[in-house]
């Protein structure tokens, strides 16, 4: 296989992580031809706020598996957060790149934390985990939705449409792109989405030269504590918007699982974690856990 296709979302960020996976594996195998091809989906081609349904069936990545399914493609990258926790049969997750700093990120112009921001201030974000999260910190905060690129999202942060953002630190270090100041949420206050900050390789089951060689870009400790995170959120649903964060952390040779869901109004939480030596069975027993905590009654608040 002299020339192989890798499918990408058409955004600047998802550009830029197709081309980090695209030179790692041209440095490990230079006599291939990696070529990038750009797929606008769904989620690309719509700046309305996207429901709980709508990314539960991968908005942001039907497309590119559909594209994988029919050869157009021979790798599909993806954001691993906005990857469904079901995905086709035919399909698999060759390589899970070493995590990218996962935190959540507060965007100002002025280089302020959360404690710093007063009664009524407008947080842009389209992310109901973060909104959720934000309001169980300060319920007097005014948490708007927002959609679009990272340029859109300064320029109207610069044009004072907001007054403050919250980004994945993950993406901003990507996009070398925060002009303004940035606040990392401590964990404490904001946990992160499941995934957040790791990107998945996608190709096709039983082509096992491909396979050889995407699966030399593994970040096995990532991958780790990417598994249990997804195994927690498909036990509690499944969805990326859901109001629930997790990260887990390889110490001592366990994964330490780390879970929260928040009321979408931000006026209740449950907050939890635990240990074990295999992530799927982790985020399994965390997501019973929750739900013996009264997580049903939260999610359908």
């Amino acid at each position: 296989m002299d020339r192989v296709v890798i499918g990408t979302r058409a955004s600047s960020l998802a550009l830029a992580q197709a081309e980090e996976v695209r030179g790692l594996l041209k440095k490990r195998f230079p006599e291939v031809d990696f070529q990038l091809k750009e797929i606008r989906t769904a989620g690309d081609k719509t700046e309305k706020l996207l429901s709980r349904h709508a990314e539960e069936v991968g908005f942001f990545t039907k497309e590119l598996e559909e594209f994988l399914l029919s050869k157009a493609i021979d790798i599909a990258v993806h954001s691993l957060k906005d990857l469904p926790t079901k995905h086709p049969e035919p399909l698999q997750i060759a390589a899970v790149t070493k995590r990218e700093n996962p935190q959540d990120a507060l965007v100002t112009e002025e280089g302020k934390t959360l404690s710093d921001l007063p009664e009524g201030v407008r947080i842009g974000t389209g992310s109901a985990r973060r909104k959720a999260q934000l309001l169980y910190f300060n319920p007097k905060f005014e948490v708007v939705g927002i959609r679009g690129n990272l340029d859109t999202r300064f320029r109207k942060l610069k044009e004072k449409s907001f007054d403050a953002l919250v980004l994945a630190m993950a993406g901003l270090g990507r996009l070398k792109a925060a002009p303004q100041k940035i606040w990392p949420i401590p964990y404490n206050i904001m946990l992160p989405a499941p995934g957040q900050g790791a990107l998945a390789v996608q190709i096709r089951k039983g082509e096992k030269e491909l396979e050889k060689r995407v699966s030399t870009l593994d970040h096995p400790e990532s991958r780790q504590c990417v598994t249990a995170e997804r195994s927690f959120l498909a036990h509690l649903g499944g969805g990326c918007q859901l109001p629930l964060g997790a990260l887990g952390v390889v110490r001592n040779g366990e994964i330490v699982l780390n879970g929260v869901l928040v009321r979408e109004d931000g006026k209740e939480r449950i907050r939890f974690g635990m240990s074990g030596k295999k992530p799927e069975e982790v985020g399994l027993k965390l997501a019973e856990k929750f739900l013996e905590m009264g997580a049903e009654a939260l999610l359908h608040a």
